[in-house]
């Protein structure tokens, strides 16, 4: 494959994971029992930018990317690639359009034991959107990036401190007037580790692909 080629093929492999961290998030909102840390810290700051105009949670999420990126820049800019700038904008984009899909296509109520299982599932799809965007080393995004920079500098695990930087994240969330719940714990248990597991096979398999192109 050219250089050209491989550029494109990356990029797309890192929308393809916001396709599904936006979907994800959306199930998890969804759930109304707990959003995730993370979501629960970019509500937070939906809340706080909505108090100076009308903006969408996707907004918030350009937001909290453009600051988190540029406290990465000053850390380690060689960890800022093109494919964090995709998914900076892109993350955006698909949270917006996949709440318009859900909004319209599930029920207005439902009960513990549904809101429990689409829960579980916005988490496997979050860890599944971390780990494609991942994959490709061709940029982590705004919830990777500071975790997996002090990965390397500390010798911990990523999925210990994806864990620990989300708790922090939530932590200012709720102090901005974000609501959590029973969701919230769960899904700090499951979306690191998730994300950890499913990696080295998501690498596996777009590398395979690299061997027979």
């Amino acid at each position: 494959m050219s250089k050209y080629q491989i550029y494109i093929k990356k990029s797309l492999i890192v929308f393809l994971g916001m396709v599904f961290l936006g979907l994800g998030i959306n199930l998890i909102i969804y759930a109304n029992i707990g959003v995730d840390p993370f979501t629960t810290g970019a509500m937070g700051v939906f809340k706080l930018i909505n108090k100076y105009g009308d903006y969408t949670f996707g907004n918030a999420q350009i937001v909290i990317n453009v600051v988190f990126l540029t406290i990465a820049f000053f850390l380690n800019k060689r960890k800022i690639g093109y494919g964090t700038l995709i998914s900076a904008v892109v993350i955006g984009f698909s949270v917006d359009l996949w709440k318009i899909a859900l909004v319209a296509s599930f029920p207005a109520e439902i009960n513990f034991i549904s809101s429990l299982l689409i829960l579980i599932l916005g988490c496997i799809v979050i860890g599944t959107g971390i780990a494609i965007y991942i994959s490709p080393d061709f940029g982590l995004g705004a919830g990777e990036i500071l975790p997996m920079i002090a990965s390397e500098k500390t010798g911990w695990k990523f999925k210990y401190l994806k864990i620990a930087g989300d708790l922090i994240f939530f932590l200012i969330g709720v102090s901005l007037g974000a609501a959590y719940g029973v969701g919230t714990i769960i899904s700090l248990v499951l979306i690191g580790p998730i994300a950890h597991q499913l990696l080295p096979y998501v690498k596996r398999i777009f590398n395979e692909e690299d061997h027979n192109d």
